[in-house]
Parts: C-alpha cells; structure tokens; sequence
C-alpha cells in the first residue's frame, strides 16, 4: 500500500532517524477527517516503521504518536528538480529536468559510494554529479539503461548530491516525432539509488 521511491533505503532503520534529524516529535491523526480504512493502514505504517508511543484522545478525535529520540542514522531525500514518481520497466523511476538534488545525512565523516540506474531521454546527454562543490563525475548517458557508480565523500551532517546536464531538458511535446501531449522538462531518469558505505 505504501509507495516505493527511487531511493533503496530501509524505511524501518531510517524513518524514526528523518523524524529525529527534522524535529518531529509527534504525528497527530485527526480521526475526524479520515475515514476506518484510513486510520488502520496509516496507523499500521507507523507501528511498523517508526519507533512510536501511542496515545489517544478519543474525545477530541486525535491519536498521537510520539516519536522516540534516538541516533540518528544515515538516510537520503530527494530535493528538488524531481518529476513524479513512475514506472519504467518495472522499477520505481524518476526523471529530473536539466538539475535534481539528492540531500544526504551522515551521522560521521566517511568515504561512499552512490550506485544507481540510469537513461536519458530521447538522446545522449551528460550527467554531472556534484559532491558540495565538488565535481565527483562527468559521463555521458545513453537513452539505454546503465548502471553507475559514483565514490563520494561524506561529511558527518547534511551533505549536497547535485545531478546536472549541461545540455538542459527537452519537453516531449516539443517534438513532433513523438506525437506526444507529455510537457514535462525531461532529460535523465534515475532508478534505485543506493548509498554504499565502505
């Protein structure tokens, strides 16, 4: 029932750590604006994935999950320059337009690795993926899917992973061959990204 993204990454090991890294203390339900079905999958998710106390206030129609403090382990967000998730394939894929940001937490400083999949669309174009500041990699993707994989310095915090293409994004609907209606700025597509620690 739950969405998988294009980021492998264990949500029961990393989801009380993004809640922990961000400031959240509580999830709140309002029972009044959801319905049975609702409430029971949302409440199953949180009693599987996080490590949550469970209070209820039934008269003011809330359930409240407070959220342990604990280490906070290592976990990637997508930022922005992401199209919506989709399938390609069969797998959980995302295109970026001509830029996409990865934010990456690290609880110390330490050497990695990002492997991942990837395709351009409609013709070759470059990828660039920067590391802060840091140029980490330059190569040029074909429209078949290849796999990367991409060493990285990480430093103990929240570390920048930008994804630029020089050539910009193109609009399908801007090409009459593909006789398409698609008006979205599309230039990489990127599928299971993993973050390797060695």
């Amino acid at each position: 029932p739950f969405a998988t993204d294009i980021l492998k990454q264990d949500i029961n090991q990393v989801g009380t750590s993004i809640l922990n890294y961000y400031n959240i203390s509580y999830i709140v339900l309002h029972t009044n604006y959801m319905d049975d079905r609702e409430i029971n999958l949302t409440e199953t998710f949180i009693q599987e994935t996080l490590k949550t106390e469970r209070k209820a206030y039934e008269k003011d129609s809330l359930i409240v999950y407070h959220v342990k403090k604990e280490p906070v382990e290592p976990f990637m967000i997508l930022k922005d320059g992401w199209n919506q998730l989709e399938e390609m394939n069969g797998n959980p894929t995302r295109w970026m337009s001509n830029n996409a940001t990865i934010i990456i937490h690290s609880d110390s400083t330490r050497n990695a690795a990002l492997k991942f999949d990837v395709c351009s669309f409609y013709r070759p174009r470059t990828l660039e993926i920067y590391n802060g500041k840091t140029l980490k990699n330059r190569q040029i993707i074909t429209t078949n899917i290849t796999s990367n994989y991409i060493p990285i310095s990480l430093e103990k915090g929240e570390n920048l992973i930008f994804l630029h293409v020089p050539e910009g994004s193109e609009r399908p609907c801007d090409l009459p061959e593909l006789i398409s209606i698609d008006s979205r700025e599309l230039s990489i597509a990127i599928q299971g990204v993993q973050l390797i620690f060695y």
